[in-house]
């Protein structure tokens, strides 16, 4: 249940800590081409949390391990993209992957259904490598300022 990202680590640079080598590259990459890059600006609610009400919840807890009620509140399903770049009225959403955990398929697909219900002029990348990174950067670029031209 959203385990630790296998070979990721944290790194400073300029007063942000990024959860990976892959993350800081990109940011590097968007700052040297003088995008208005937003690092881990604004989450998302995927599935708002509830506190059950008309079902009985019995779940294996405590040091026992012994099935007992349950008595809480559900908690939101949250999701924060890596990064965030608006230019005219485009929103580009940047979520570096180098290797998924667990629950991430789950929480793209549900993104991605509830932003293709929202605004147009939304883009995701999901870059895994430098190759993909400068690719990215690239393609933001072509789409931004295409009518520029």
């Amino acid at each position: 249940m959203n385990k630790k990202v296998k070979n990721a680590s944290n790194i400073i640079s300029g007063g942000i800590e990024f959860h990976s080598h892959l993350e800081k590259y990109f940011y590097d990459q968007a700052i040297s081409e003088n995008l208005p890059v937003q690092y881990e600006n604004k989450t998302y609610v995927l599935l708002q949390g509830f506190r059950p009400n008309n079902v009985e919840i019995y779940i294996r807890s405590g040091r026992n391990k012994i099935m007992k009620p349950f008595s809480s509140s559900i908690r939101d399903v949250t999701y924060t993209p890596d990064f965030e770049i608006e230019i005219d009225g485009k929103r580009f959403i940047i979520e570096i992957k180098g290797f998924p955990n667990d629950v991430y398929p789950l929480k793209r697909k549900l993104f991605l259904s509830i932003v293709n219900h929202g605004d147009s002029n939304i883009y995701f990348f999901e870059p895994r490598t430098k190759a993909d990174v400068d690719f990215t950067i690239n393609e933001i670029k072509k789409i931004a300022y295409a009518e520029k031209d």
